[in-house]
């Protein structure tokens, strides 16, 4: 379906790193470029990457796209009056035949106004498959083929979104699965901790708790913590960046069996710039988010890949010879941002 695509700015390497996915800049066979250390693609029983690749892909031939479905024009019947503008390009060199996934367009539930996304491999248009997975999760995915030499990789992705969206359609399986420990969330070896603190609070009243205790725990601290880096290793710490406080709060709430979950977004209003990671909680029947970070207005995010831990959310994963990120910029605009009552509950729409 055509796009209107806005033109992309071409940006020479920079610094990489990002506060969602604590990523070091490095690539290995089976690892994330940016969160997952988990080993080649398998996350479990549940897992993010094989729910997407059990979805039928759509293929495109270089040009931007928009995802199966979606509308490029207004009139979805999203509420009027906010403007959300968002922004990315990836740039790094692929050492050989691999398939790579980048997770950085805004999920399914969303209808832009304007959107694009275009994949280059030494300047020269790549095929892009997408899958789109649970919560409405976006996988882009391009490859190297066998036989091909190293080659320079070059991701933009544009989208402007008017209005809000629904929030996904909630599963039951879900709350059984995010009260389950996970790869980065150590739930099942906090429970005394998390009985000390919180015992006795639940609902509304023990999220607040989790996510000022969090805050306060935790110093932000950018480049404190890498891809491996789990709950028990930043509580010992207390130091982390956006990631850890998600983790870390996902992790007390699943202690005390209230199901809470990860969560990528664009954060408008966050500074520096970039891919932003808080928790989600199931309280009075809808997931509300949660960021003890304290550090971006939770009803300006836009939801971009949601799972257990930052291992399901990778912004960009590589598997066979290797990737090395070189270079990346995120902005993400919105018309008008307000501030907000902490403790007021949000759902991101």
């Amino acid at each position: 379906m055509p796009t209107s695509p806005i033109p992309v700015q071409q940006v020479r390497s920079r610094r990489v790193g990002s506060c969602a996915q604590g990523s070091d800049g490095s690539s290995h066979q089976g690892r994330s470029a940016a969160a997952s250390d988990s080993g080649a693609g398998s996350l479990g029983a549940w897992s993010l990457m094989g729910a997407l690749l059990r979805k039928a892909a759509r293929m495109i031939r270089g040009a931007p796209h928009l995802a199966p479905g979606r509308q490029s024009a207004t009139g979805t019947g999203r509420t009027a009056g906010m403007r959300r503008t968002l922004h990315t390009t990836l740039s790094g060199e692929l050492a050989g035949p691999q398939t790579v996934y980048a997770i950085v367009a805004a999920a399914a539930t969303y209808a832009p106004s304007q959107e694009s996304l275009s994949v280059t491999l030494d300047g020269e248009p790549a095929d892009v498959s997408q899958l789109v997975g649970p919560h409405g999760t976006r996988l882009h995915r391009f490859a190297l083929e066998p036989g091909a030499r190293p080659a320079h990789f070059e991701l933009a992705y544009d989208a402007v979104l008017d209005g809000e969206a629904p929030p996904p359609l909630d599963d039951p399986v879900d709350l059984p699965i995010y009260l389950r420990p996970s790869r980065y969330c150590e739930s099942d070896r906090l429970g005394q901790l998390a009985r000390e603190r919180f015992g006795g609070l639940t609902g509304a009243v023990l999220t607040e708790a989790v996510t000022e205790w969090v805050h306060d725990h935790l110093a932000y601290v950018p480049g404190s913590t890498g891809p491996s880096h789990s709950t028990l290793d930043v509580l010992e710490s207390r130091q982390g960046v956006c990631r850890d406080h998600a983790h870390l709060a996902i992790s007390m709430l699943r202690a005390r069996n209230t199901p809470a979950r990860f969560v990528a977004v664009w954060a408008p209003g966050l500074r520096p710039m970039e891919f932003h990671a808080v928790a989600e909680a199931y309280v009075d029947g809808q997931w509300q988010v949660l960021d003890p970070t304290h550090l971006a207005p939770r009803r300006a995010m836009v939801r971009i890949a949601t799972g257990r831990d930052a291992a399901d959310t990778a912004f960009l994963s590589s598997y066979g010879a290797g990737l090395r990120l070189t270079g990346y910029r995120v902005r993400a605009d919105i018309d008008e941002l307000s501030s907000e009552e902490r403790t007021a509950p949000v759902v991101l729409t």
